[in-house]
């Protein structure tokens, strides 16, 4: 069974306008070709009150599931990406 997986965006813990859109957008491609559309959220840790909210939210917008990534502690983005070495030597 094949899947649909939007990346959504926030900014103060509610998702953006474009990201709504897409997941739209999905919910159309989903429904005409029988796919799943999860919704993947990436973002910090929320209350479980805000979570529930956003998880009706982004189902009234299409998604049949959500998925949400989320982090106890703030990090820095250079702490987020590992670092590559230059070359195998390193």
């Amino acid at each position: 069974m094949a899947n649909v997986l939007v990346m959504l965006e926030f900014f103060d813990s509610e998702p953006l306008c474009a990201s709504l859109e897409a997941l739209g957008q999905a919910r159309r491609l989903g429904s005409a070709l029988g796919l799943t559309v999860y919704a993947l959220l990436p973002m910090q840790s929320i209350a479980p009150t805000k979570r529930a909210q956003i998880g009706q939210l982004l189902g009234f917008y299409g998604a049949d599931s959500v998925v949400m990534l989320t982090s106890d502690s703030a990090r820095a983005e250079s702490e987020q990406i590992p670092s590559i070495p230059r070359s195998l030597g390193e």
